[in-house]
């Protein structure tokens, strides 16, 4: 989340999202469920209208994101996006939880901050478990695609282009468009793509 070397996450995004989960009194690696209403109250305004601010200011017709933030968040910026004629559209790429995990662990001695990362496979397993549901949940009533992390990593070309079909699908011709993506082929290191045993989770 905003770590070092990760170009694909947008500070200001990041910043936007650790704002409102500050103000609400959560965080990045809170497991908890967010309270109810969250994305009513004044915190939720103040980030819409950050959100529609960022947004107005790249002025660009494709926009990627990279941050799971949006797992949880999407509802911010669906909200923001109604003032735009945009298409919004999900990319949903889930990862195993133990490689989400190892991932989670090595930011820690990577970065040297406890809070950069998670040594708790539990913690980490409830996480992953919580940001899956909520993504399920917010992306209804959207078109969304889902491919297995794994599946990126061995069938690159093959499964970009599937990416590449969904987002290109013909809609109404909109003046921005915007697209939740968590993870490109360009965002690949060789310690993503070391093989582990799959774990079952819960």
């Amino acid at each position: 989340y905003d770590l070092p070397g990760d170009q694909l996450t947008s500070r200001s995004i990041v910043s936007i999202h650790q704002r409102f989960l500050n103000d609400i009194g959560s965080h990045w690696n809170d497991p908890c469920p967010l309270p109810k209403g969250v994305f009513e109250g004044e915190e939720a305004e103040v980030a819409r209208n950050s959100i529609h601010e960022f947004l107005a200011e790249v002025n660009i017709p494709f926009l990627v994101i990279n941050d799971p933030g949006l797992c949880r968040l999407l509802p911010l910026w669906t909200s923001a996006l109604k003032s735009f004629d945009c298409i919004v559209r999900g990319l949903e790429i889930i990862r195993d939880p133990k490689g989400v995990f190892d991932s989670l662990r090595r930011n820690i001695k990577t970065c040297g901050k406890i809070n950069r990362g998670i040594n708790s496979r539990d913690h980490s397993n409830l996480l992953w478990w919580r940001r899956v549901t909520e993504a399920r949940t917010h992306v209804q009533g959207l078109e969304f695609l889902t491919i297995a992390f794994e599946s990126l990593i061995n069938e690159p070309r093959r499964q970009l282009e599937s990416i590449q079909a969904f987002l290109d699908k013909k809609g109404h011709s909109p003046s921005f468009t915007i697209s939740k993506v968590q993870d490109s082929s360009s965002a690949f290191t060789p310690d993503m793509t070391a093989e582990s045993d799959t774990e079952q989770f819960l």
